[in-house]
């Protein structure tokens, strides 16, 4: 029999919930590939996790070689940003 859990529940009860409780059920109906099976996890998030911040930085270049562009997005996502684009004004 395959082993079926759920990515997210694997991850986040791992290292972000604190799981209270886990409850395991079986259903009644008879499948060929899969078995009826349910397992949920009951928990509560840590506080870190609850929260995100995101800071939004935006610029204008002047007189700047475009052959330059590719190489600043390339440091600014190296540095930590999420996304990192240029759009022609």
């Amino acid at each position: 029999m395959r082993n079926y859990q759920s990515a997210f529940a694997r991850t986040l009860a791992a290292e972000k919930i604190q799981v209270s409780a886990i409850g395991y059920g079986a259903g009644g109906r008879e499948m060929e590939q899969l078995p009826n099976l349910l397992r949920v996890f009951i928990g509560t998030l840590e506080p870190e996790y609850l929260t995100d911040e995101i800071v939004s930085v935006e610029t204008n270049i002047d007189n700047m070689n475009p052959e330059i562009y590719p190489y600043v997005i390339e440091q600014l996502l190296a540095a930590g940003a999420l996304d990192a684009y240029l759009f022609p004004s």
